[in-house]
C-alpha cells in the first residue's frame, strides 16, 4: 500500500557511532523508517533522493519506506535472478577460467544476500548447487537437476534480496566480507579476494546499465576492511628448488616410463629452464621448437591450453585453447634458454608404463 503522507527528519549521528554512525529517518503514515551509511555524504544523499521524489508527487511504500521509483528500479528481480543474468550475459564473451572466477565469486556473496536463513539447505549442497548448475550456463541448457538441486535453486530463488536493496550498507559490506573469506570462515590472500571483488564490482556495474540500482555501491568510500590475513603472497625462498634439485627431480621423472618419462622431462623442463606457464608447455608444438645439439636453443610460444574442466569450456574438452597471457591471441613470444639438460636427464630405458 502507498501513501503520500511523508515527513523527514535530519541526518543524525547515532551515539554508538559503529562502522555505519549516520543515520537517515523518515515517516510514511505513521510507520517509521531508517537507513544507516557510512559517511554524512552518503546519508545526505540518500535523503535528498527521498525528498526529491516526495516534491515530485511520488506516492512511498508504507511497508518498505521507498518511493515508487525506487520499488520500480530495485524489486522487479533478485540478486539471484541477476546474477544468472549475468552469467548467462558474459558467458559466451569470456574464457574457462574467468567463467569458473565469475562462479566461485557468486558462489560465495549469493548464500548472504537472503532475507532469512529459515529452510536453507546444507551448505555443501546449495553451494553444489550454485557452482554447478545455477552459474553454469552449459550445465543448465544441457542438463536437467536432480531433485536435491532443484529444491536448493526453488529456496534460494525465494529468499533471495531485491537487487535494489545490495546498494544498502549492510548487504554490500556482508558481500565483501564473503569475498574476502575462504570456506572455514579465515581469511582469504589478498590476490584471492581482488579478484573476487573485480568479478562483484563488475555484476554491479551490469546491475547500473540495467537501471536496476542507481550507482555501483563499490564506487563509494564504504567504511569496510578486509580481515587481516595470515597468508604472506610473497614467494619463500626456502620452497624454491635449487638447480641441483631440479636436475635431480628431471632425472627422477624420466623413470615415470618409456612413454610418459621423456614427456615429464620436457614438461618441468620447459617450466624451469624456460619460465613457462603450464598451459604454454601444453600448447607447444616440435615446429615452435629450434633444439640445436649444444648451446642457446628458441621455443616459439604462440598460444596457451590452460587445464579447465570439461563442463566450463565450450568444446567439452579439459583443455581450452587461448592466446598467452595479456598478450593479443596471435601474439607469438620468443623464449631462449641453455640446452645442455636435453639429453642427459632423459632416461632411455623401454620401461612399461
Amino acid at each position: 500500500m502507498n501513501s503520500y503522507n511523508v515527513r523527514f527528519w535530519k541526518t543524525m549521528r547515532k551515539k554508538r557511532g559503529g562502522t555505519a554512525p549516520f543515520m537517515v529517518r523518515w515517516v510514511v503514515e505513521g510507520k517509521v523508517h531508517h537507513r544507516v551509511f557510512a559517511t554524512a555524504e552518503l546519508a545526505d544523499s540518500f535523503r535528498s533522493e527521498l525528498v526529491h521524489a516526495a516534491r515530485q508527487g511520488e506516492a512511498f511504500d508504507i511497508e518498505s519506506g521507498m518511493p515508487e521509483s525506487n520499488l520500480r528500479i530495485g524489486n522487479g528481480i533478485s540478486w539471484y535472478s541477476h546474477a544468472v543474468e549475468y552469467v548467462d550475459a558474459r558467458w559466451g564473451k569470456v574464457s574457462g577460467k574467468q567463467r569458473i572466477s565469475i562462479a566461485e565469486t557468486l558462489v560465495a556473496v549469493t548464500p548472504v544476500l537472503v532475507k532469512d536463513r529459515r529452510g536453507m539447505p546444507e551448505r555443501t549442497a546449495l553451494r553444489a548447487a550454485l557452482y554447478h548448475w545455477a552459474f553454469n550456463k552449459q550445465n543448465r541448457d544441457n542438463a536437467q537437476p536432480d531433485a536435491d538441486v532443484k529444491a536448493a535453486l526453488e529456496w534460494i530463488a525465494r529468499a533471495s534480496i531485491p537487487i535494489g536493496d545490495v546498494a544498502e550498507y549492510d548487504w554490500i559490506t556482508a558481500a565483501l566480507d564473503a569475498c574476502a573469506s575462504k570456506l572455514d570462515g579465515t581469511a582469504a590472500a589478498s590476490a584471492y579476494f581482488s579478484r573476487r571483488r573485480r568479478v562483484l564490482y563488475n555484476v554491479l556495474r551490469y546491475a547500473t546499465s540495467k537501471k536496476r540500482i542507481r550507482t555501483n555501491p563499490l564506487d563509494s568510500d564504504l567504511d569496510w576492511k578486509a580481515p587481516d590475513e595470515d597468508v604472506c603472497d610473497e614467494i619463500d625462498p626456502a620452497v624454491v628448488a635449487s638447480p641441483m634439485q631440479v636436475r635431480e627431480l628431471l632425472t627422477a621423472v624420466s623413470y615415470a616410463g618409456w612413454r610418459r618419462g621423456p614427456r615429464l622431462v620436457a614438461f618441468f623442463a620447459c617450466m624451469y629452464y624456460a619460465m613457462m606457464r603450464p598451459g604454454e608447455v601444453v600448447a607447444l608444438q616440435e615446429h615452435d621448437c629450434d633444439l640445436p645439439e649444444q648451446g642457446w636453443g628458441r621455443l616459439m610460444l604462440g598460444g596457451s591450453r590452460p587445464t579447465v574442466g570439461t563442463e566450463w569450456t565450450d568444446s567439452g574438452q579439459v583443455h581450452e585453447t587461448r592466446g598467452l597471457k595479456g598478450r593479443p591471441r596471435r601474439a607469438k613470444d620468443p623464449s631462449r634458454f641453455r640446452l645442455n639438460w636435453s639429453r642427459s636427464f632423459v632416461h632411455t630405458s623401454p620401461d612399461t608404463e
